[in-house]
């Protein structure tokens, strides 16, 4: 699959680069390009709404207080972005690798925060009063960058040893992470659901699959995601047979491809969740301009509804 290659000098000259993300207007802006980092680590800290991070082949649902560290190399991108709120970090590996004065073993379990390279940390999560510690920290960071002012290099390094502490004293103890654990579970029927569109699941079987009980998976799943688990299930298999229509497979193959058994349950299903005949659908893709990502956005919608 191919992917972009992002390298930090190409957005700035400093050997840290603050973004604090806001919600995106439209689904085309919420969905992050596949990348590769070529020679900085990304610290990430989500602040509000979740997003679904897909890196290697996991797909990991994130959650507000959960911050991490990819490494260069790491292969990923974000999806379903419209009501998130977050910090994304770059710092160029030389400072990372040479140039940090904090040691990896200064605190307990502090070098697990940075991963070999190709590869992402765990997942951590903050008690809201360190959220709140780091929110006002990365913005002190955006602020050096922002403004310019004599030192600001130098403070923002500073800064980012100071965040790095931070985070790391105020993450929850093993013990606390109970809801870790479960939205990994929650994260990993998601990746079985995609694998699997074509067969006939059933709500048993992918609950089974993470070890779960069926009311147990049906209302951690709704809690994390907003869906219940067959809306999310329909939510995949109508979005994959958009995008194969898009690329100009045959209807009925798209239908049986994602589990819609064939072009006229597809149909039905277009008219139910999108408004429009399976026609009109099929007009609407292969017009110029259109991409699959404007009826998704309308499919997330009526689907909540």
């Amino acid at each position: 699959m191919q992917y972009h290659h992002f390298k930090l000098e190409k957005y700035t000259s400093d050997l840290i680069l603050c973004n604090f993300m806001r919600p995106f207007l439209s689904f085309d802006q919420a969905r992050d390009t596949r990348h590769c980092h070529e020679d900085f680590y990304e610290l990430v800290i989500f602040v509000d709404g979740t997003v679904l991070d897909k890196w290697n082949e996991n797909v990991q649902i994130l959650q507000p207080g959960q911050f991490f560290m990819y490494a260069p190399g790491s292969i990923h991108h974000y999806e379903n972005m419209l009501n998130t709120k977050y910090f994304n970090i770059l710092v160029h590996q030389d400072l990372i690798e040479e140039n940090l004065s904090l040691a990896k073993d200064c605190m307990p379990g502090f070098g697990t925060l940075f991963p070999d390279y190709g590869e992402r940390s765990a997942i951590f999560q903050l008690d809201d009063s360190g959220l709140r510690k780091a929110i006002d920290v990365a913005f002190e960071i955006k602020r050096e960058q922002d403004e310019k002012a004599a030192g600001h290099r130098e403070m923002m390094h500073i800064l980012l040893e100071k965040l790095l502490i931070l985070l790391w004293r105020n993450r929850k103890s093993q013990n606390a992470q109970q809801d870790n654990i479960l939205s990994f579970r929650i994260s990993q029927s998601l990746t079985f659901m995609e694998k699997n569109l074509a067969r006939n699941l059933t709500l048993r079987e992918i609950a089974q699959h993470v070890s779960m009980s069926e009311s147990a998976f049906r209302h951690y799943f709704k809690a994390v995601t907003s869906f219940s688990p067959i809306q999310y299930l329909v939510f995949l298999r109508l979005k994959n047979a958009l995008q194969l229509i898009f690329v100009g497979r045959n209807v009925n193959e798209c239908a049986k491809l994602s589990g819609l058994r064939d072009s006229s349950y597809l149909g039905r299903m277009c008219r139910r969740y999108l408004g429009c005949p399976l026609p009109e659908i099929v007009n609407i893709l292969h017009h110029p301009g259109t991409t699959p990502e404007m009826l998704i956005e309308k499919l997330i919608h009526n689907l909540k509804v």
